[in-house]
């Protein structure tokens, strides 16, 4: 811990992937009759770590949240997607095993997948209309299982710039122009997004040698207990 600022990381494999929750303990996290609410470092607890997931719970007396950092493979080829589809089948089964029920959970995530338009209703209007990839059905029934939405894919959640969607993911050989929408805040439905907040971060450094992504952030008031 630097500053007040806690940092769980989860391991790395062979120096790639490992996910991290950093978590401001000087910033209040809630507002309850009238007195801020803050996080302290034994209210931060990592409860689940593999190289692609990280699950922290934030809890107070009045406060009780879980964060979850996620890493989704990519579909090699449109015949080769064994790997993303069998991993979102497990992360499903890692966050219905790990979570409690009824406790809201907020997902950033490289999910390494561009929403496509489905009857899930935790799809909303901002997505690609057409053939959608291999591991599409994969990501639904992830949804469709838990509950959860894509926030990035609702229109009013969204900033004023980006009526399209967030882009958050510069191709190779591309430029900021080019950037699609890969990485998105996921979550329970006693989540709730503040309108208009979810944006590009740009401002946000980091040291990835690879510049390929561009930060998003996103509003969200905890629910008190």
């Amino acid at each position: 811990m630097v500053d007040n600022v806690v940092m769980l990381a989860s391991t790395a494999d062979k120096g790639n992937y490992g996910c991290e929750v950093w978590v401001n303990l000087a910033s209040p996290v809630g507002v309850k009759s009238g007195k801020k609410i803050f996080l302290t470092r034994d209210g931060v607890t990592a409860v689940y770590s593999d190289p692609r997931i990280l699950i922290v719970k934030c809890r107070t007396t009045k406060i009780e949240m879980y964060i979850i950092s996620a890493h989704a493979p990519y579909c090699k080829s449109p015949t080769d997607c064994r790997e993303a589809c069998e991993w979102w089948v497990k992360f499903s089964s890692i966050v219905s095993t790990t979570c409690s029920k009824d406790v809201p959970v907020l997902i950033g995530i490289d999910a390494n997948y561009v929403v496509h338009n489905d009857a899930s209703s935790g799809i909303g209007e901002v997505c690609r209309i057409g053939v959608p990839p291999p591991h599409h059905s994969s990501v639904c029934e992830f949804l469709n299982n838990l509950s959860f939405s894509v926030f990035n894919s609702f229109s009013d959640l969204l900033g004023d710039k980006f009526t399209r969607g967030v882009p958050s993911y510069i191709p190779k050989r591309g430029s900021f122009e080019d950037a699609i929408c890969i990485d998105h805040f996921i979550g329970s439905s006693n989540v709730v997004c503040k309108t208009g907040s979810i944006a590009q971060c740009s401002e946000l450094g980091h040291v990835q040698a690879a510049d390929d992504h561009i930060p998003i952030a996103v509003f969200v008031p905890v629910p008190c207990c």
